[in-house]
């Protein structure tokens, strides 16, 4: 199975494809192509979300810091698609991130929505990265919609033309 292709353009499209991808795992239109059930994408999406507001517990052991300043100088988004690219698998000091096997999709839509809620309330994602250091709160925007639109992509809604998927990329 092939995983879709979405592009996530703002917070509200990232609540919106996180309600719809629950209706349709709720109708039994959702197969995974990836490891992870549609509930555990939801909650990791969510998790690393009250991370960048809350604090991380951990750092990724990522190699000397000034390689990824200057990677970062040189090109931000190309550090970003590194980041988040298919096969990855965080390390056991990061276990934080990773969802529980038996999560309920309810409960893995409301952790995801409360994050996003805390966000639309005014809170801030100002907290250090986990990798390379601060990043501002537009900066963490985007990193969030590219780390929902890798992991949505293994998330298959069945009979949905592509004319109906609002994020596809064209």
């Amino acid at each position: 199975m092939q995983r879709r292709s979405l592009r996530l353009t703002t917070l509200d499209d990232l609540a919106s494809e996180a309600n719809r991808v629950c209706q349709s795992a709720a109708n039994g239109r959702v197969q995974s192509s990836g490891n992870w059930s549609p509930a555990q994408v939801l909650w990791h999406v969510g998790k690393l979300i009250e991370l960048s507001v809350d604090g991380f517990p951990f750092c990724y052991r990522r190699g000397p810091v000034w390689a990824m300043r200057l990677l970062r100088w040189i090109s931000w988004h190309a550090l970003i698609a590194l980041a988040f690219r298919p096969g990855f698998r965080n390390p056991p000091y990061a276990a934080v991130l990773e969802p529980d096997p038996a999560l309920s999709l309810a409960d893995g839509a409301a952790f995801l929505r409360h994050q996003l809620e805390r966000i639309r309330r005014g809170e801030r994602m100002t907290h250090a990265c986990s990798v390379d250091g601060a990043y501002t709160h537009d900066e963490w925007v985007y990193i969030h919609l590219r780390h929902a639109e890798l992991h949505l992509s293994f998330l298959v809604i069945e009979n949905e033309p592509d004319s109906e998927n609002r994020h596809d990329r064209r």
